[in-house]
């Protein structure tokens, strides 16, 4: 099991990552796209230098893009997509979360259902084959119902990329999300072969707020990872609020070491 911490663009965070031992760095793909080309020049530069991976990106869309709707613009989505494929070749990024609520929320105007069938039309026309061509994985992030009114559990994220039978089509398990969901954590001990990325952290707080893991903070950490290793997941991050990325980091990584023991 690999871990990592998301840090979005932020450089000195990839720095501190790379420092405290971390095996690679969780991206922003909006955040990385929204640079301009010379601040992205002066990122990739530094990135290279601290020489920290980054094999995987969230925040797939931007929430001024959505994905279905009358809002929904398929050119606007292929431009933004060929902006940040062209980075995250740079990056050698190889799977996107697709989390993205504000872009993937279904509108009042259209049906659930319709609305379903339109992003899994994007994901099956347009998203995954450009995914594809860059050797990148999309990976589907269910996110509470708070944030979004679809894919909020992972099994239903489940049922619903196996119907449409995409290939490069994979789904994450957060903890926070599960937990206020009430999703038990060892419901993903079988999938293997579609779960291939997790995010982590201490849920405190249910629907309110989620931490950085500490020591004897009073949330099993190894009850999570050893489910996630027993499906064959091999990469974790760190998704949580921090007000001392610092510290927290810092703090952290023992934690998940000592749940593979």
């Amino acid at each position: 099991m690999k871990f990592g911490a998301c840090c979005s663009a932020d450089i000195e965070r990839v720095k501190i990552l790379k420092q405290f031992g971390y095996d690679y760095a969780e991206g922003g793909c909006g955040a990385i796209t929204s640079l301009s080309d010379d601040d992205f020049e002066k990122y990739y530069t530094e990135f290279v230098k601290i020489g920290l991976p980054m094999p995987v990106a969230n925040g797939f869309f931007p929430s001024e893009i959505k994905l279905a709707g009358q809002q929904s613009d398929k050119d606007l989505i292929k431009d933004y997509l060929k902006r940040f494929f062209r980075r995250a070749d740079f990056l050698g990024i190889e799977k996107v979360i697709f989390g993205s609520g504000g872009a993937r929320n279904i509108p009042d105007s259209m049906s659930i259902n319709d609305g379903i069938g339109e992003i899994v039309w994007d994901l099956k026309n347009i998203i995954c084959p450009m995914a594809t061509e860059h050797n990148i994985t999309v990976v589907i992030e269910p996110l509470r119902k708070e944030e979004c009114n679809i894919f909020n559990t992972v099994r239903e994220s489940v049922d619903i990329i196996e119907e449409a039978g995409i290939e490069n089509l994979k789904v994450l398990a957060d903890v926070y999300h599960m937990v206020c969901m009430n999703e038990p954590i060892d419901s993903i001990k079988n999938l293997s072969g579609i779960l291939v990325h997790a995010h982590t952290s201490n849920p405190v707080g249910g629907n309110t707020r989620r931490v950085y893991p500490k020591q004897n903070d009073g949330f099993n950490q190894k009850g999570f990872i050893n489910n996630l290793i027993y499906t064959g997941v091999e990469t974790c991050s760190v998704e949580a609020g921090t007000d001392n990325f610092y510290e927290d980091a810092k703090n952290a990584l023992p934690v998940l070491k000592a749940a593979l023991e």
